[in-house]
């Protein structure tokens, strides 16, 4: 039976081996998308296994380049980090994920950065071109709660909260996608592997423009983490204060689209930046 209430910030972190740069992933059933899991764990768990490589606490994720080429299926996963470079300031790590038979599930490769001054240029988007969406003014609550999941949606969906403003899948229509999104159940903590999960939470922007169900698969994701993922809000329970989300499609060519995802917090903080290449499947 699928496993309810998961705790994405548990169900994300590999728990690491004797070697120090190894690490096992057990994935539980209920987060299908497709034959494997949803990618988001992969994205997560690459990020979670780079933190614990070099954990000193100021090392933050600075970025993520990974693609997915394998589903992820219900079981255990096997993930090898090798150390590109440990900087005083920087630690570049590439991450494999493998099954129980050695083939390639996912590789990713992680920045890891201390604090840098950058002279007179001050944090956050402010002035810099990236504006909100005007649908944050309103706030999660002035959107329902909108139940997902199979068979017209994938498995992993039931332990998200969605609240759709814009752009369904299928309706042949917009190319944007707007929405609230969070974890169902309380989180022991928020870090960049939660944020990686959350960022792959939405359906891909080409499925709206199609005009019947077609299968699409991520095999290109990028990140970057302009805030403290640490200091996204959290309720009183634990659980995480939802999250905008905004995609936008960018090109399509020969079955494969690019598009843009942004997750904004409701205070008007740009809490990530990814962009991810998604394959049509015929």
């Amino acid at each position: 039976m699928p496993v309810t209430g998961l705790d994405l910030a548990e169900l994300v972190t590999p728990q690491p081996c004797a070697d120090p740069l190894a690490f096992v992933l057990d994935v539980p059933d209920g987060l299908q998308q497709g034959r494997g899991a949803w990618g988001g764990v992969a994205t997560g768990a690459i990020v979670s296994a780079a933190q614990q490589v070099d954990p000193r606490p100021e090392m933050a994720v600075r970025t993520l380049a990974a693609q997915l080429v394998a589903p992820v299926l219900v079981g255990r996963a096997h993930i090898a980090v090798e150390v590109l470079r440990r900087g005083a300031a920087t630690t570049t790590a590439a991450v494999r994920v493998r099954d129980d038979a050695g083939g390639s599930l996912a590789h990713g490769v992680v920045v890891l950065g201390s604090p840098r001054r950058v002279g007179d240029v001050p944090d956050g988007q402010a002035g810099l071109g990236v504006a909100p969406p005007p649908e944050l003014a309103a706030g999660p609550d002035a959107v329902p709660v909108v139940d997902i999941g199979p068979p017209l949606a994938p498995g992993f969906t039931l332990h998200l909260e969605m609240r759709p403003i814009v752009g369904v899948p299928f309706e042949g229509s917009t190319s944007d996608t707007v929405g609230w999104v969070r974890p169902r159940a309380p989180l022991a903590r928020v870090d960049a592997a939660v944020v990686s999960a959350l960022a792959d939470a939405w359906w891909a922007s080409v499925m709206v423009r199609l005009d019947r169900v077609r299968p699409a698969a991520t095999i290109g994701y990028a990140l970057e983490l302009p805030l403290d993922p640490t200091t996204l809000p959290r309720t009183n329970d634990g659980r995480l204060v939802p999250l905008l989300h905004r995609g936008r499609l960018i090109a399509v060519r020969q079955g494969f689209a690019v598009e843009t995802r942004e997750l904004w917090t409701a205070d008007g903080r740009l809490a990530s930046w990814n962009t991810q290449t998604v394959a049509v499947i015929k």
